[in-house]
């Protein structure tokens, strides 16, 4: 982070100097206030203080935060959530992520609220990668979708791009694998309106 920063600066033709500091969006839980992973599943990390080994390495103070928070802000700079008190931002890809805003500023919870892909849809389903069984993700993500394809189609599936042909050539059983991920999102998506009840909600992600 610290590489790219200087390589950032020095591309744009900025001094350092007039760095005022540096922002990161992390996949997986993180303590705000102190700058703390807690944990992340991606990266097979636990109790990472991020935010104070970049700011040894660059002189200038650190942010961190879940990656899908770094979204909402953009998101309420920029984007969609523009002028909203209440929104929800909800990313569908690698995992399912979710950062909710309330009053305009970003709900933490205790420590990382969000995380939308781990709550259980189906009781003793699928393992998934949190050590839980039956979570969102283990349907709705890319690697939910390749085990659903996997387990649906006969042919060898070796990623979704794939498992996408397959439904869009016309393959019913790779059809129903979107089908039903599509549905359960959708559930869960009415539960969080019921719940919540948000101007407005933000699907985005590499999904």
């Amino acid at each position: 982070v610290g590489e790219l920063t200087e390589k950032l600066l020095e591309n744009n033709q900025i001094s350092k100097e007039k760095l005022l500091g540096v922002g990161v969006g992390v996949a997986g839980l993180v303590d705000f206030d102190h700058g703390l992973l807690i944990q992340s599943t991606f990266f097979g990390w636990q109790n990472v203080q991020f935010s104070k080994l970049v700011e040894e390495r660059l002189g200038v103070k650190t942010y961190i935060d879940n990656d899908v928070n770094t979204l909402v802000v953009a998101e309420q700079l920029f984007g969609a959530g523009q002028n909203l008190e209440h929104f929800i931002t909800i990313t569908v890809g690698r995992g399912i992520g979710m950062g909710i805003v309330v009053h305009g500023q970003i709900y933490r919870g205790v420590n990382g609220a969000g995380e939308f892909g781990h709550i259980t849809v189906q009781s003793g389903g699928r393992q998934c990668t949190c050590g839980k069984r039956g979570c969102l993700e283990t349907f709705v993500s890319d690697e939910g979708l390749l085990i659903s394809g996997k387990e649906a189609c006969s042919q060898s599936i070796n990623s979704v791009d794939e498992l996408l042909e397959l439904a869009e050539s016309g393959n019913k059983k790779a059809q129903e694998v979107f089908a039903r991920a599509g549905t359960i999102l959708g559930v869960q998506i009415a539960n969080l309106i019921t719940v919540l009840l948000p101007m407005r909600i933000i699907i985005g992600g590499e999904g």
